[in-house]
This record gives C-alpha cells, sequence and structure tokens, in this order.
C-alpha cells in the first residue's frame, strides 16, 4: 500500500457513470490499478447508474457532468436518495462555474474534476474519499455494537440492579 492508495485492499465498489465508453474505460484501468480489490461497475447514463445503485452497495460515484437523458447532477440527487453514503465525484470537460457552484452549494458533490483528467490526483482524492467512508463505517458499525450492548445491558436484572432500577 503507498500513500496515494490508503486501504488499497479493502473491497471497494465502485460505479462509473459516462456515456464515453472510453473514459469508462480510461478510469476503469486507472482505478483498477490503484485499488486491485475494488469492484467496478459502470453505466452508461444517469437512469443505468440507478439501476446500478438498486442492484450493488456502492462507495464510490464517479459521474460525467454532460450526459444524454440526464446530467450528471441530476443523477447525483437521485444517487443521493438511493445511496446516501455514497461518496461523489463529478467530471466534466467543460468549464462551467455555475455547475461547481450548484453541485457545491447543494452538497451532492465531493469532489469536482475537469477533463482531461490528472492521473495521479485523481487517484489520490479517491483513496482520500474512500479512506473517509471506511472510517465512518467503523464508527457506524461500533455505534451500532456499542447500543446494542447498552440496550442489551439495561435489560438485565443486574444492571438494573446496579442502576437503581427496581423489576
Amino acid at each position: 500500500m503507498n500513500e496515494t492508495t490508503p486501504h488499497a485492499s479493502v473491497p471497494w465498489s465502485i460505479l462509473l457513470v459516462d456515456d464515453e465508453p472510453a473514459v469508462k474505460d480510461y478510469l476503469r484501468k486507472l482505478l483498477s490499478r490503484a485499488f486491485p480489490h475494488a469492484s467496478i461497475f459502470d453505466a452508461a447514463d444517469g437512469r443505468e447508474g440507478l439501476r446500478r445503485l438498486g442492484e450493488h452497495r456502492i462507495d464510490l460515484i464517479v459521474t460525467d457532468q454532460r450526459m444524454p437523458v440526464m446530467d450528471g447532477l441530476t443523477f447525483l440527487r437521485f444517487a443521493r436518495l438511493a445511496s446516501p453514503r455514497s461518496a461523489r465525484i463529478v467530471l466534466t470537460g467543460y468549464a462551467d462555474l455555475d455547475v461547481v457552484l450548484r453541485a457545491i452549494n447543494e452538497g451532492h458533490v465531493d469532489a469536482f474534476f475537469q477533463k482531461p483528467l490528472v492521473g495521479s490526483a485523481f487517484v489520490g482524492t479517491v483513496g482520500e474519499l474512500l479512506g473517509k467512508h471506511h472510517e465512518l463505517h467503523h464508527v457506524e458499525v461500533a455505534f451500532a455494537r456499542a447500543a446494542f450492548i447498552a440496550q442489551r445491558s439495561s435489560q438485565s436484572p443486574f444492571v438494573g440492579a446496579l442502576m437503581g432500577e427496581e423489576r
């Protein structure tokens, strides 16, 4: 594992949504090399992307902004409802400041990249987002376990007696 790919052995799931097959192929190769244990799914447009979200648990969504049928931000608005814990990256080949500001202000996007991509910067950001996702997952699991133990303990007559409760 190197500095740009934290948690490279974790079995991540990544969804690539782009109407350009060459872009998806490039991203798949780039991410497969950096995250060899990742499951990488793809979709040609937002509708297909939403279907994939219904079929798989997705840790990271990478989508193009300009696509037929549904643009990237619209797709991410729906994706956020279908998979709220997924990290989200938007790619664009156009310098559209309004889109960037909308993406940031509406909170649908964790990172924004302009095409052509700088592979190392993209992989580094993906690694950071997946690392944060991994840490958040562990915190949620620990919290759920603690809540379960606390709930089970409060039902114990011994714990109840220690807490001054009468049964």
